[in-house]
């Protein structure tokens, strides 16, 4: 299903306009899709006209956060109760972290104009007395061009939502 346009913009407050690389998204829990067009990237003089690994990982946050506020909105996370857009938010930039990257590979060019993003959430745990939510995901951006494992963390007060 195509993930609510009002959430995705939610997310993307948190960039600059520059760097608001997703345009579309669709979620089929555990995984989401992403559609992607950069037009420059925000840091180069000169475009390179393929996706660098700076870009790759914004494209990677985005989606993931995304991943997150609507599974988190539609209460599809196992033991995460339902998490109004707002309360995300609060949490995005703070809260959410990267704690581990693996297999990263880039294996060949994807063009920056317009490509396709896949993460695919792999495992949830939960250490609920520090509010603390671990997620194992795996990305396919470029239909096979650049993969990897990446884990992250959500740290949540139970009385913050």
């Amino acid at each position: 299903m195509n993930v609510n346009r009002a959430t995705i913009d939610t997310v993307l407050e948190a960039y600059r306009p520059e760097s608001r690389y997703l345009v579309a998204s669709e979620l089929e829990y555990p995984e989401i899709t992403g559609q992607f067009r950069i037009k420059s990237s925000f840091y180069a003089f000169e475009e390179t006209g393929h996706l660098n690994a700076v870009d790759l990982f914004l494209c990677y946050n985005q989606l993931s956060y995304v991943l997150l506020a609507e599974s988190g909105r539609m209460g599809l996370i196992e033991k995460l109760r339902l998490f109004p857009i707002e309360q995300f938010k609060q949490h995005q930039l703070s809260d959410c972290l990267i704690v581990g990257m693996t297999d990263v590979r880039f294996k060949r060019p994807i063009p920056s104009d317009e490509f396709e993003g896949h993460i695919r959430l792999v495992k949830t745990t939960v250490k609920s007395a520090k509010g603390l939510y671990f997620f194992r995901t795996t990305y396919d951006f470029g239909h096979g061009a650049a993969t990897g494992t990446v884990d992250l963390a959500l740290r949540i007060k139970s009385d913050s939502y």
